[in-house]
């Protein structure tokens, strides 16, 4: 804190701004902090770490990994050479590479990435449409 060296407070963050800063490149928050020796002020600046929880039973994945199917958000895991099983996600947190997911994976399972989207279509095949990948050739056959 500016004006308060030595000191480290924790507190609990309970607002944080929409937007960073165009010129400066930081970011509004505020942060709950408990101050019995009033050496804190409205208004001061701060330089702060922010620590975020991991849910419980949460692992992380490449974002490509998470595809939607229907209603429901799936990761596809490598069960053995060239079988892969559908299993149902809940996507949490993202840094835009890698997002939390809750739910049937665990940690140390094997995801697919590049190519998800084709297993997605192999489950959806219905939806896809009656009449959508088939050919008449000539004279009817």
């Amino acid at each position: 804190m500016d004006g308060v060296a030595g000191r480290t407070f924790t507190g609990t963050v309970s607002w944080i701004a929409s937007e960073v800063d165009a010129r400066t490149r930081t970011v509004t928050a505020r942060a709950e902090v408990q101050n019995p020796d009033g050496l804190l002020r409205a208004g001061q600046f701060a330089r702060a770490s922010v620590g975020v929880a991991v849910p419980e039973g949460a692992a992380t994945v490449p974002m490509e990994a998470v595809q939607r199917v229907g209603d429901e958000s799936v990761v596809f895991v490598r069960t053995a050479d060239g079988l892969y099983e559908p299993r149902i996600v809940r996507p949490g947190r993202s840094d835009g590479r890698r997002v939390q997911v809750a739910g049937e994976v665990r940690a140390g399972d094997t995801v697919v990435t590049t190519g998800a989207f084709l297993l997605r279509t192999e489950l959806s095949r219905d939806s896809i449409g009656a009449g959508c990948c088939e050919f008449e050739g000539p004279g009817g056959n």
